[in-house]
Protein backbone atom coordinates (compact mmCIF):
# COMPACT_ATOMS: atom_id res chain seq x y z
CA UNK A 1 0.00 0.00 0.00
CA UNK A 2 0.89 3.57 -0.53
CA UNK A 3 0.17 6.64 1.04
CA UNK A 4 1.49 10.50 1.03
CA UNK A 5 4.08 9.01 -1.78
CA UNK A 6 5.35 7.00 0.56
CA UNK A 7 5.56 2.93 -1.08
CA UNK A 8 5.41 0.81 2.39
CA UNK A 9 5.00 -2.66 2.18
CA UNK A 10 3.99 -4.97 5.55
CA UNK A 11 3.50 -8.69 5.60
CA UNK A 12 1.54 -10.32 8.74
CA UNK A 13 1.56 -13.68 9.37
CA UNK A 14 0.36 -15.45 12.60
CA UNK A 15 2.45 -19.25 13.54
CA UNK A 16 0.03 -21.64 14.63
CA UNK A 17 1.09 -24.75 16.65
CA UNK A 18 0.41 -27.95 15.40
CA UNK A 19 -2.46 -28.84 17.09
CA UNK A 20 -2.43 -32.07 18.90
CA UNK A 21 -5.55 -32.87 19.60
CA UNK A 22 -9.33 -31.36 18.82
CA UNK A 23 -10.86 -29.38 22.02
CA UNK A 24 -14.29 -29.39 20.49
CA UNK A 25 -14.73 -25.66 21.86
CA UNK A 26 -15.28 -22.95 18.78
CA UNK A 27 -12.99 -20.38 18.25
CA UNK A 28 -15.40 -18.11 19.02
CA UNK A 29 -16.67 -19.27 22.13
CA UNK A 30 -13.28 -20.09 23.45
CA UNK A 31 -12.29 -18.41 26.89
CA UNK A 32 -10.36 -14.73 27.38
CA UNK A 33 -6.64 -16.00 27.87
CA UNK A 34 -5.50 -13.26 30.81
CA UNK A 35 -1.58 -14.92 30.60
CA UNK A 36 0.87 -12.94 29.11
CA UNK A 37 0.93 -13.23 25.38
CA UNK A 38 3.10 -15.71 23.45
CA UNK A 39 6.63 -13.75 22.34
CA UNK A 40 7.24 -12.68 18.69
CA UNK A 41 9.31 -12.75 16.70
CA UNK A 42 10.47 -10.35 13.71
CA UNK A 43 12.07 -12.13 10.95
CA UNK A 44 12.83 -10.12 8.33
CA UNK A 45 13.27 -6.26 8.21
CA UNK A 46 14.40 -3.56 5.57
CA UNK A 47 13.88 -0.21 5.11
CA UNK A 48 15.08 2.52 2.39
CA UNK A 49 15.37 6.12 3.11
CA UNK A 50 16.47 7.94 0.67
CA UNK A 51 19.98 7.44 0.03
CA UNK A 52 20.34 5.18 3.11
CA UNK A 53 18.83 1.64 0.78
CA UNK A 54 19.41 -0.48 3.18
CA UNK A 55 18.40 -1.33 7.06
CA UNK A 56 21.44 -1.24 8.10
CA UNK A 57 23.07 2.13 6.53
CA UNK A 58 19.65 3.40 8.26
CA UNK A 59 20.41 2.14 10.85
CA UNK A 60 24.10 3.40 11.07
CA UNK A 61 22.78 6.82 9.97
CA UNK A 62 20.03 7.36 13.40
CA UNK A 63 22.27 5.61 15.49
CA UNK A 64 25.35 8.03 14.72
CA UNK A 65 28.41 7.05 12.71
CA UNK A 66 26.55 6.66 9.29
CA UNK A 67 26.96 8.73 6.11
CA UNK A 68 25.44 11.79 6.43
CA UNK A 69 23.45 13.63 3.47
CA UNK A 70 21.93 17.01 2.57
CA UNK A 71 18.00 17.04 2.02
CA UNK A 72 16.96 17.31 -1.43
CA UNK A 73 16.07 21.06 -2.60
CA UNK A 74 11.99 21.50 -1.97
CA UNK A 75 12.01 22.03 -5.70
CA UNK A 76 12.26 18.31 -5.39
CA UNK A 77 9.74 17.76 -3.11
CA UNK A 78 6.54 15.82 -5.49
CA UNK A 79 3.34 17.73 -4.06
CA UNK A 80 4.38 19.40 -0.89
CA UNK A 81 4.34 22.36 -2.54
CA UNK A 82 0.02 22.40 -1.98
CA UNK A 83 0.23 20.72 1.38
CA UNK A 84 -0.79 23.90 4.07
CA UNK A 85 2.77 22.80 6.24
CA UNK A 86 4.76 24.25 3.26
CA UNK A 87 3.17 27.16 2.52
CA UNK A 88 2.95 27.98 6.34
CA UNK A 89 6.68 27.28 6.58
CA UNK A 90 7.17 29.77 4.14
CA UNK A 91 9.39 27.40 1.92
CA UNK A 92 8.66 28.36 -1.53
CA UNK A 93 10.78 31.45 -1.08
CA UNK A 94 13.87 29.23 0.25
Amino acid sequence: FGFGGINAHVVLEEWLPQQTEETGIALGDAPEDKADPPPVAVVGADAWYGPWDTLRKFQEYVLGGGESHAPASPQHWWGAAQSAWYRREELLQR
